[in-house]
């Protein structure tokens, strides 16, 4: 991801990238779940979804609904259509348990990440886009698998030990 803009506003931080590669809604829902799974859900704190059917608009709280189905993006069923943005908020443990607020704008390639503590771009300012990075590559990685998976007519049920999980 290449880090395009850096600026502040209502005590927040704001970082804005564009993806390596332009993205559609199911790598918006990939990035949303790794981030979910690898990062958010090692807090403790409320996590927070919305989406919008464009920039600008009026966002709608998804949150009981994301939380129904045990954090699990792709049984929501407001997230089975798509939408012009997707948000979510948590504290972050990967980034020394600061809130942050991502936004992905579908059919752009950009993204939005934002923290209330400023601070975590005063000693390396890396921290976030190496984050973001990271999540990118993870995404792109769980594309590859469920298409992958897709092409060759397996089904992978979810199971919360993943013990069954076929390994290649």
């Amino acid at each position: 991801m290449i880090l395009k803009k850096l600026y502040g506003s209502n005590g927040w931080k704001f970082a804005e990238y564009q993806t390596t590669w332009p993205y559609g809604w199911n790598f918006m829902l990939d990035a949303a779940q790794q981030m979910v799974d690898a990062d958010l859900l090692e807090s403790d704190a409320e996590l927070l979804f919305g989406v919008k059917d464009m920039a600008g608009a009026h966002m709608t709280d998804i949150t009981d609904e994301v939380e129904d189905t045990d954090y699990e993006l792709r049984e929501c069923e407001t997230l089975q259509r798509e939408w012009g943005v997707l948000m979510l908020t948590g504290v972050s443990p990967i980034l020394k348990n600061i809130q942050i607020q991502v936004e992905f704008y579908n059919q752009t390639g950009m993204l939005r990440i934002g923290t209330n503590k400023p601070e975590i771009f005063d000693g390396d300012e890396n921290a976030l886009t190496t984050y973001v990075c990271s999540m990118e590559i993870k995404a792109y990685c769980a594309a590859t698998e469920r298409d992958l998976l897709e092409e060759l007519g397996v089904v992978m049920e979810e199971d919360d030990d993943h013990e069954d999980d076929e390994e290649f």
